[in-house]
Formats: structure tokens, C-alpha cells, sequence
């Protein structure tokens, strides 16, 4: 369910968006936590977002501890091969389990900074989504930092029915042109034998085209617009959030919600 669709986007925006997370986590470790600091990636996918992060000398150094989440464990040895990957692996640890389940999943307060990286699209609507977001901020450290990157609707549209519309309209855009173009190359056997599994997927995990056809019927979650996810966010307890627009993209943002202290609770 949170794997890292390479293909949702432009390319070009989708690599904009990942050097924006990291360039934000640096800032954070330097400039907001200024200490060494213990990461959860909730929805590592396929690791390329981890993998860009990690890219960074400032990020490698100053993470004592990385724990990647999803809800599957069918990548783990290819994601913990990636170069960037290989040099932290003494530090790397995989978990299985859905965000929906973090408050379950490990102790409260265990984090310094959580990243969501294209993972709430995909979290279904109403108590789903929001125990996800009270899980983020129950795992988080008070003075701890969520970093929540993924697309939005636009801001206007606030009420479910807008939204579900325009989720499938976008989610058309989106899958409907690479599902043509993937049913095209399976016909006519354009595709390697690594292509294929990811597409058709086997007895132990789903395939692309499963995944993108749930998202186009309507079984998975859906987008909905940055005003309500910044509410979401207040209402669980974060405080002093920013938003990072991506130039290349106007639907791809990133949030960043501060926990907040007992001495920012004391000055409220």
C-alpha cells in the first residue's frame, strides 16, 4: 500500500520533492533539534526517499538510529542494498505494520523527527487517517519534529464529496495513462522479468496495477486539500507548522509540525 510509485508526477517534481525533504531535515537536525537524533520513516516503499535523504553527509552523521516502516517486507534486502542505505546499516532497522498502528507499534516519545513521504494519499479516509496523525504525534519527542511530504487538492475544496471528485479525477490523470501504457507493454511483451513481478505482483505481495486500479475504484485513500490536513494537524497538538511549496508542482507540499514542550505548553 506505501510503496513508492516512481511514477505518480513529473519526475522531475517527484526528485524536487525529495531533495526538499532532506534539505528540510538537515535544517531541523542543525537548526531546530541541534543534537543527534533517531528518525521513523513511516511508508519506506521502495527507499528512494530514504535513499535521497541519506544522500546527505549532514543527515548520515547526525542520525543515530533509522527505522523504516510499511506495511510489507518484500524490498527490505533491495532497500537495505542501496549505497546510501549500505553505509547506515548498522543503524537501519525495518518494521512491518500500517501507520494506522504506530501507538501500537512503539513506545510513545520514541523519536526525534517522523517522515512521511507520499504515504497519507494512500491512508483511507476518516478514523484511519487520523489515527495515523495521533500516531505520528504520539511517537514523536516533545520538542520533535513531523515531516509530512506528499500532494494535495486544492486549498478551496474542504468538503468530502469535492474531494472524492477530484480525487479521481486526479488519481485519471495520474495512473490512467501509465495503466495504458503498462497493459500495452504487457501485450506486446516489451517488459523484463523484474518489470512484470512489480506490475503483476504474486501470492505474497500486490502488483503495481493492483495498487493503481484499488486507488481508481475508490478502495484506497485519496487527496484531499492542504487546509484540511493542516487542521488535522493543530487539532492532534502540533504547533508552529510550515509549509514548503515544490516549484515544479503546485499539488506537492511539505508540512513540518513541531511537538511542542512543556515549556512551549507553559508559555501558551
Amino acid at each position: 500500500m506505501y510503496k513508492g510509485f516512481r511514477f505518480v508526477g513529473s519526475l522531475a517534481s517527484i526528485n524536487e520533492q525529495r531533495i526538499m525533504q532532506r534539505t528540510v531535515i538537515e535544517q531541523l537536525l542543525r537548526e531546530g533539534l541541534k543534537r543527534r537524533a533517531k528518525l521513523l520513516d513511516v511508508g519506506v516503499g521502495d527507499g528512494r526517499e530514504l535513499e535521497t535523504l541519506l544522500e546527505s553527509e549532514t543527515v548520515t552523521k547526525l542520525l543515530t538510529e533509522v527505522v523504516a516502516l510499511d506495511t510489507e517486507d518484500w524490498l527490505t534486502d533491495e532497500i537495505a542494498a542501496l549505497p546510501n542505505l549500505a553505509e547506515v546499516a548498522s543503524r537501519l532497522t525495518f518494521v512491518l505494520g500500517r501507520a494506522e498502528q504506530l501507538a501500537c507499534l512503539f513506545e510513545a516519545e520514541s523519536f526525534d523527527i517522523v517522515h512521511c513521504g507520499f504515504v497519507f494519499h494512500e491512508i483511507p479516509y476518516g478514523k484511519p487517517k487520523e489515527q495515523a496523525i495521533k500516531g505520528c504525534f504520539h511517537v514523536l519527542k516533545r520538542g520533535g519534529f513531523l515531516v509530512y511530504s506528499d500532494m494535495f487538492l486544492d486549498n478551496q475544496l474542504s468538503d468530502k464529496p469535492q474531494l472524492e471528485a477530484v480525487r479521481r479525477q486526479t488519481i485519471q490523470r495520474l495512473y490512467g495513462q501509465y495503466l495504458r501504457e503498462a497493459d500495452a507493454a504487457l501485450k506486446e511483451g516489451r517488459l523484463t522479468k523484474e518489470q512484470l513481478e512489480m506490475l503483476r505482483g504474486d501470492s505474497t505481495k500486490p502488483g503495481l496495477l493492483k495498487s493503481m486500479n484499488d486507488a481508481l475504484s475508490g478502495e484506497d485513500g485519496f487527496y484531499e486539500s492542504l487546509g484540511v490536513c493542516i487542521d488535522r494537524l493543530l487539532n492532534v497538538g502540533f504547533v508552529q507548522l510550515r509549509v514548503y511549496p515544490n516549484r515544479l508542482n503546485r499539488f506537492l507540499y511539505i508540512i513540518v509540525g513541531h511537538k511542542p514542550t512543556e515549556e512551549d505548553n507553559n508559555h501558551v
